[in-house]
C-alpha cells in the first residue's frame, strides 16, 4: 500500500497524486498494518480513494520508468478479490470466479456465481422496445432468464438440466 501512494508522491501525474495535498505521510507500522497521516481529515475523499484505487505491486512497478507509468496499460493486473478480470467489451466487463481467492480456504465461503457480466447502457435511457428482451437477447447465457422468472413465479427450484446448464 505504501509504495502505491509513493509513487503518486514521486510522479505527480498520477491521476491520485493529489492525495499528498490532504496526506502527510504513509508508514509501515508491521508485516500487516500501515498508518496513514493526515494534514487534514479529509474523510469522505479518503474513503472515497480507498475503496476505489487498486494497489500497486512494488515487486512489478519499481523499475518502471515515469512515462511507463504514466502512458503504459496495466497488462496482467493482479489483486486479491473473489473475481479476476476476464474479459471486456464496449459495453461490458466480463469478471471470472478467483479460485484462488484467500476466503475460500481462509473464511469457507466461496462466490456462488462463477461470472458476472457487468453491462454499461451508452445513455440514460434503454431501448424503448421491450428493453429486458434487447438484454436477454444479447446475453443469453449470463443468467437463466426464464429459471429465475418460474422461481419467483412459483417458488420451484432448478431443474437438473437448467442447473447443469448454468455451469
Amino acid at each position: 500500500m505504501k509504495f502505491t501512494f509513493d509513487i503518486a508522491k514521486k510522479y505527480p501525474g498520477v491521476h491520485y497524486s493529489s492525495m499528498w495535498n490532504w496526506m502527510k505521510e504513509v508508514e509501515i507500522v508491521d508485516r500487516l498494518t500501515v498508518r496513514v497521516h493526515f494534514t487534514e481529515p479529509l474523510y469522505q475523499q479518503w474513503s472515497f480513494q480507498l475503496y476505489q484505487l487498486p494497489m500497486v505491486p512494488e515487486h512489478i512497478w519499481k523499475n518502471k520508468t515515469e512515462a511507463e507509468i504514466l502512458t503504459g496499460a496495466n497488462e496482467g493486473p493482479i489483486g486479491t478479490g473473489c473475481y479476476t478480470a476476464e474479459g471486456y467489451g464496449q459495453d461490458r466487463m466480463i469478471y471470472l470466479r478467483n479460485e484462488d481467492w484467500w476466503a475460500i480456504e481462509q473464511l469457507g465461503i466461496k462466490p456462488t456465481p462463477k461470472r458476472i457480466v457487468y453491462l454499461t447502457v451508452s445513455g440514460n435511457i434503454l431501448p424503448s422496445r421491450s428493453p429486458s428482451r434487447q438484454i436477454r437477447l444479447r446475453n443469453p447465457h449470463i443468467f437463466r432468464w426464464r429459471a429465475l422468472h418460474a422461481f419467483r413465479q412459483h417458488g420451484s427450484s432448478l431443474s437438473k438440466q437448467q442447473q447443469k446448464t448454468d455451469g
